[in-house]
């Protein structure tokens, strides 16, 4: 009996102001599918972005991504895998981002 791998990510997301936290996780299969939110991951990250909340985004205590004012640009940037984007046609598609990661971790 096989068991199939997932992989648990938590964002947690800061208005500027402090006045807005939250904690949110996600879990996803080895093809790169969200299980437990239907925007998943880099939805929520694009939403922090866009609505201008700073994220960061961890697995097994690492840090691996986050949303921020990127003073250099003068946008607000995410990032996730070393993968960087500040628009909403330069996000990344989840499944085909999360699957590539997966097979490296496996």
């Amino acid at each position: 009996m096989q068991t199939e791998t997932t992989f648990a990510f938590l964002l947690e997301a800061m208005s500027p102001c402090t006045e807005t936290f939250f904690s949110r996780s996600y879990t996803y299969d080895q093809s790169g599918i969200c299980l437990d939110d239907p925007v998943g991951l880099i939805g929520q990250m694009e939403k922090c972005r866009k609505t201008m909340l700073e994220a960061v985004v961890w697995a097994n205590g690492k840090y691996i991504g986050g949303t921020w004012f990127d003073v250099t640009h003068q946008k607000w940037t995410a990032e996730l895998f070393d993968m960087t984007w500040n628009t909403a046609t330069d996000c990344p598609q989840p499944v085909r981002l999360f699957a590539d990661h997966f097979q490296k971790m496996t």
